[in-house]
């Protein structure tokens, strides 16, 4: 058995807990999650206390990441997440029916022609709830978005249209529920590094766009980022508003490998002001340097997700992100403390693999982790310059140079940091530059103890 199988699916094979849920690393290390709700007191506090935000959801109240921990482990129904959906599980099957609809819609129209010119005008007839097939293997250029509602762009069944040029897809500001399922983004180059992205950007400066779908697309080979979506192209740095925010922006089982070459604060998916994002079952892969002539191979970040509210991160794997800015996951205010927000979410079950550091969290962020898994990582999890809270809870770092490390300048009554465990790491377990104490709850050991306890669950 390999090390990567055997952490990928150590906790898909623990026994069955009482609640009728699979068990987790908390009950592997002998923590029970249910009968410590008080765990999550402190998550998201100092931030609702720090600034009070309204008008975020149905309720008039900001989600932080203790709520999304309780829709997600609990089921609270008590207040409303993205306006109508009462918990993540709920969230979760509205988002698959949404899209399995999209895929499922009859064609109103189908495409098997491989000119762009013609490809751009049968888009932009669409008309509302219409369906582009595209029927061909065949290379395409840019393309720009109509603002129409509630289209779907997608490879017919068996073919694999692709995407290419300067900026290969932009919306327009006002795009409201459209769809791309099953692209191929190839070989794509960025108009404005750090400002657009060369697969999937926003056309113009403070563009605003809400439920976007992408589903099933590759994003292969881009300069810059191959996705990013800002509001702010002026100046990338600035605070954002509430009301600059675009709305729900979803990404189900696509792959982005080689997907940027920008180090400073690109990624292969990078979102700037949003509220609502979901990123699930995706795959982010840098490259392993084999690649010469790709320049960045082996460099860029998986995600970076700035000034967002209501992230859903789940079941994505980041890999091979090894140089400046090799960061598997990133949160990041990018030290915009005078911003009246900061992100909100929970990351569950994702996987970071040869990265500088697997999971970080950065600047004002209110972001948990909960059965999140680094391995061979120079840092596994890290919570850094962080005025938020939030932290790491029943998750593994194995073989990674330092496991977990909160910064100096974290609030301790703030960090959430529980139910952990670090396996053989090369300099440090658990690193705590604020002082804070280490919850007993948290583990280290050894690759023996991790196969014994792997044993015992099957």
């Amino acid at each position: 058995m390999s090390e990567q199988f055997f952490i990928s699916n150590i906790l898909n094979f623990a026994p069955n807990s009482g609640n009728g849920h699979p068990a987790d690393l908390g009950e592997i290390v002998g923590h029970d999650l249910g009968d410590s709700t008080d765990i999550y007191q402190k998550v998201g506090k100092a931030h609702t206390d720090w600034k009070k935000i309204g008008q975020i959801d149905s309720e008039g109240k900001e989600t932080t990441a203790e709520e999304l921990i309780e829709y997600s482990m609990f089921g609270n129904s008590t207040s409303s997440f993205g306006g109508s959906i009462t918990n993540c599980v709920t969230y979760d099957d509205n988002l698959q029916s949404i899209v399995d609809e999209a895929k499922n819609r009859p064609a109103t129209t189908s495409f098997s022609t491989g000119d762009t010119l013609a490809l751009q005008a049968a888009i932009d007839a669409l008309s509302e709830n219409g369906v582009l097939e595209i029927q061909t293997n065949d290379t395409y250029g840019e393309i720009i978005l109509p603002v129409t509602k509630n289209i779907v762009i997608r490879a017919g069944q068996g073919f694999n249209p692709i995407f290419t040029g300067n900026g290969a897809m932009a919306f327009l500001n006002g795009a409201e529920k459209q769809f791309l399922i099953g692209l191929h983004f190839l070989n794509c180059t960025t108009p404005s590094s750090n400002v657009k992205g060369g697969c999937l950007l926003y056309n113009d400066n403070h563009t605003i766009t809400k439920d976007i779908y992408i589903s099933d697309c590759r994003f292969e080979k881009s300069t810059g980022s191959a996705v990013l979506l800002c509001y702010h192209q002026d100046s990338y740095t600035n605070n954002y508003q509430l009301n600059e925010l675009s709305e729900n922006i979803n990404f189900l089982d696509c792959d982005f490998i080689r997907a940027g070459t920008d180090p400073v604060e690109g990624a292969a998916n990078h979102l700037r002001g949003f509220n609502g994002v979901t990123i699930r079952r995706c795959f982010f892969d840098a490259g392993d340097g084999s690649d010469v002539a790709w320049g960045h191979d082996g460099k860029m970040r998986g995600t970076n997700l700035h000034a967002c509210l209501n992230i859903r991160l789940q079941d994505t794997k980041a890999l091979n992100s090894t140089i400046n800015g090799g960061e598997g996951f990133k949160f990041d205010m990018l030290n915009a403390s005078t911003a009246p927000f900061q992100n909100t979410g929970i990351v569950s079950r994702c996987y970071a693999e040869n990265c500088l550091e697997g999971f970080d969290i950065d600047d004002q962020s209110d972001i948990s982790l909960t059965d999140c898994i680094a391995f061979n990582c120079v840092e596994g999890f890290v919570m850094s310059k962080v005025t938020g809270s939030g932290g790491f809870e029943k998750c593994l770092a194995m073989k990674c140079g330092e496991s977990f490390e909160i910064g100096s300048a974290v609030v301790p009554e703030n960090v959430n940091l529980k139910c952990n465990l670090s396996v053989d790491s090369t300099i440090a377990d658990f690193v705590l530059k604020n002082s804070m104490p280490l919850d007993v709850t948290n583990k280290t050991g050894t690759r023996d103890c991790l196969y014994s306890l792997f044993l015992r669950t099957l």
